[in-house]
């Protein structure tokens, strides 16, 4: 069991990996079933807490959203972000289906909810697939109560297999920790290979939790996490039109209500944080075609915000991307990047590093070995670091090559 220690303002906290078979934390079930949406293979997952629940959800900012996007978000404010279960089909994006999809996702979370004996709006859903098909609700009827049956608090691992379309590995990852003197579990899942370029989301990502903590600082916590990790990941540059990141919290391991800003809430943060950032470098790690993981990272920047939309302009350009799936130190591809952001800085005070090597000093080619900057490009871990001398906030961008499989992968995508 690996260990996390953070400090919590009441010593030192510490936040256990859970290794293995992953359970769901107390009070929480979750199924994965087939339902002919992918052909093989388990297409729908469902997830259901025992207990009325504090939800935090985040949405894509694409203009274009998916019917059940719009359903979540209407039943969240119907529901005053206290919801029962999410229901997830991949597959089939039910997006761009006009007035027909929305009634189709409503009436998806409708089946569920009564097979539940839930309020319709309690059930938040959730697709994943190809734009343009209106999802079969047939389907669905079939399968619902197929998932309602197989819910098991050991079901995660197939929820986390259900919600996967070009995904190459399931993505499940579980901390557990004392809160407040009572054991604290927090467990997520997400989906995510290509189309990835979130804002104010992943793909999906469903996070599920036992702490008591209320709605303001459950919010509070999720999206300070999704800033820092889903939001700083690419793989293409697009946002979907399903993105969708969502935390349910029961409050099932009974400790004392976590109300504000507190040690107690600064532990469930760390812990959270610890959940979000291995989903979301996960996302990166299966990136489409990918071969290397590539960290960018903006040091000595004016501010956190600037420096981050240099790193995401490094991270999306296809030149950077793929100078790094052949290995080539193509290192002004970099900076070109960086130039074009949107930001301005002097470029005579830049420094830029690949791993440990300097290639770039005071805005002028340094004086480096080529073969050794050759071989670190060669690594699954690069690290792109760039010094702007000009304040004292920095940011990172998670990212990944771009390489011939991404092109085969998304040229035969809907054949």
């Amino acid at each position: 069991m690996a260990l996390h220690t953070v400090k919590n303002g009441m010593g030192s906290g510490t936040w256990h990996e859970i290794q293995g078979e992953i359970p769901a934390p107390k009070g929480f079930r979750a199924s994965g079933v087939s339902s002919g949406f992918k052909k093989h293979g388990e297409d729908l997952a469902l997830i259901v807490s025992e207990r009325e629940a504090h939800c935090a959800a985040l949405f894509t900012t694409n203009q274009v959203k998916a019917a059940p996007i719009l359903v979540s978000q209407a039943s969240l404010k119907k529901s005053q972000n206290n919801i029962r279960a999410i229901l997830v089909n991949a597959g089939c994006a039910n997006a761009c289906t006009g007035k027909k999809g929305l009634e189709v996702a409503l009436a998806s979370a409708k089946l569920a909810a009564k097979e539940l004996r839930v309020g319709a709006s309690q059930v938040l859903p959730a697709s994943t697939g190809v734009i343009g098909k209106l999802l079969d609700l047939e389907k669905m009827k079939r399968a619902i109560p197929f998932a309602v049956q197989s819910l098991s608090p050991w079901g995660l691992a197939n929820a986390a297999r259900a919600i996967m379309t070009t995904d190459i590995i399931p993505k499940i990852y579980s901390v557990k920790s004392l809160v407040a003197g009572r054991e604290v579990t927090i467990a997520g899942i997400a989906k995510g290979s290509g189309m990835i370029n979130p804002s104010l989301a992943t793909m999906l990502s469903f996070i599920v939790t036992d702490a008591a903590i209320n709605q303001k600082m459950l919010e509070m916590a999720f999206n300070r996490c999704v800033e820092k990790t889903f939001n700083s990941i690419t793989v293409d540059g697009d946002t979907s039109t399903n993105d969708m990141a969502a935390i349910i919290a029961n409050g099932g391991s009974g400790h004392r209500m976590i109300s504000s800003e507190s040690a107690e809430y600064d532990h469930f943060s760390s812990g959270l944080m610890k959940v979000c950032d291995r989903l979301a470098r996960s996302i990166v790690h299966d990136g489409e075609g990918a071969t290397r993981f590539v960290e960018v990272t903006i040091k000595q920047a004016r501010s956190y915000l600037e420096a981050k939309q240099i790193a995401k302009a490094i991270a999306n350009s296809p030149l950077v991307k793929t100078a790094v799936y052949g290995s080539d130190v193509n290192w002004g591809r970099i900076i070109c990047a960086a130039g074009h952001s949107g930001v301005a800085f002097d470029p005579d005070l830049v420094d830029l590093y690949i791993n440990k090597q300097c290639v770039m000093k005071r805005g002028a080619a340094h004086n480096f070995n080529l073969q050794k900057v050759r071989e670190e490009f060669k690594q699954p871990h690069i690290q792109v670091s760039l010094f702007l001398h000009q304040g004292k906030q920095g940011a990172s961008v998670w990212t990944c090559d771009l390489s011939h499989e991404y092109i085969t992968i998304n040229s035969t995508y809907t054949t």
